[in-house]
């Protein structure tokens, strides 16, 4: 007999009516209202400049389906992300590779746009001496107007950046199933 399971006791098999362990956790009566589990789904990037911010902000607002909008620059070291967590609350943030010269920038833009200023962090001892890490500042308080949210987008990618006209930036999105 093994070990590890005592065949007088118990089986592995779960009750008549149960497919996962959770429907032995939480039963089905208790559940009665469930709609189906939503995925994500990666609805696809482009590429474009900065002037193309409004549209691409403006698209994520308006659509409930989508869950996250990413704006970043071409290498990658910094961006700019809005998130829908749950339906009606939205949140947004920017990361940028650590840099002592984005983080004065990113600080003094929080500033001047009245927002919660992350305080400075040290890089832990245990992380590799010259391996890239990152720094997010989330946005707080949530823009109340999409203009004053555009403003700040923008803002990120001309004063962290020194973006132009004619830099192209990635939009990266994904929408709820």
């Amino acid at each position: 007999m093994s070990d590890f399971v005592n065949y007088s006791k118990r089986g592995i098999d779960l009750p008549p009516g149960c497919k996962n362990l959770i429907d032995v956790l939480q039963p089905k009566v208790a559940r009665p209202n469930l709609k189906p589990r939503r995925g994500l789904t990666m609805g696809g990037g482009e590429t474009a400049t900065v002037s193309r911010i409004p549209k691409y902000i403006n698209n994520f607002l308006k659509r409930s389906t989508q869950a996250l909008l990413l704006i970043c620059t071409p290498d990658e070291h910094v961006g700019f992300d809005l998130r829908r967590l749950i339906p009606g609350e939205i949140c947004a943030s920017v990361s940028f590779i650590d840099d002592p010269t984005h983080a004065a920038r990113a600080r003094e833009l929080f500033s001047r746009y009245e927002l919660n200023v992350p305080a400075p962090i040290e890089t832990p001892a245990q992380f590799v001496p010259g391996a890239p890490t990152w720094e997010i500042f989330p946005i707080r308080p949530f823009p109340s107007d999409t203009v004053r949210l555009i403003e700040i987008a923008t803002a990120v990618f001309r004063e962290l950046c020194n973006v132009t006209e004619k830099t192209s930036l990635h939009f990266r999105y994904c929408s709820v199933d």
